[in-house]
């Protein structure tokens, strides 16, 4: 079974799934819900007849991307796994924090009911663990907000 550990979280800021005229921004996401997790890939050894390691192979790790979001009486939300392959970008509102965007991500959403906030609608992106050639992590990027955007 694969470790999962907390990289970083946000406090105030608004998610966007999808590129492009058909991209869709949440801005009412729960304060402080959002979270980005690693889930470690699995190490798996190759041993010979004695049980000596001949080889190791490490999966590549993959990232998950968790926040909440107050549901509109009037708002649609389906629940459960979609396999949709979607970009997924956090855009903090204070200047210098940091953004993540993944790519090629399924997502699982499930609902509940919260006495404060009513119905709340929980989202996991999970990449996929792409790499290129050289074993680079492809489906994950990094970046920070600009000075300029407040």
């Amino acid at each position: 079974m694969a470790n999962r550990t907390k990289v970083m979280g946000w406090k105030d800021n608004e998610v966007v799934v999808g590129t492009g005229a058909s991209a869709v921004t949440y801005d009412d996401i729960k304060q402080g819900s959002t979270n980005l997790d690693r889930e470690e890939g699995q190490k798996e050894e190759a041993l010979i007849e004695s049980g000596a390691a001949e080889g190791v192979y490490k999966a590549p790790d993959r990232y998950i991307l968790s926040f909440d979001r107050r549901v509109d009486t009037t708002e649609t939300v389906t629940p459960g796994f979609h396999d949709s392959n979607e970009t997924v970008a956090v855009k903090p509102k204070k200047a210098g924090a940091r953004t993540v965007t993944l790519t090629g991500c399924s997502c699982d959403i499930s609902v509940k009911y919260d006495s404060t906030d009513g119905v709340v609608a929980h989202y996991e992106y999970k990449t996929k663990g792409a790499v290129d050639t050289d074993g680079n992590l492809t489906d994950i990027s990094v970046g920070s907000v600009p000075a300029s955007a407040t």
